[in-house]
């Protein structure tokens, strides 16, 4: 999206991260960054 600057990804980063792992949900949400 051009222009963005900040998402807020907190709790659906922590939820995720409960289910798949701290490490692959980073890999994960790098890799939509994208």
């Amino acid at each position: 999206i051009p222009g963005l600057l900040e998402v807020s990804i907190g709790h659906a980063l922590i939820s995720d991260a409960l289910y798949y792992g701290f490490e692959k949900t980073v890999e994960l949400y790098l890799r939509q960054l994208k």
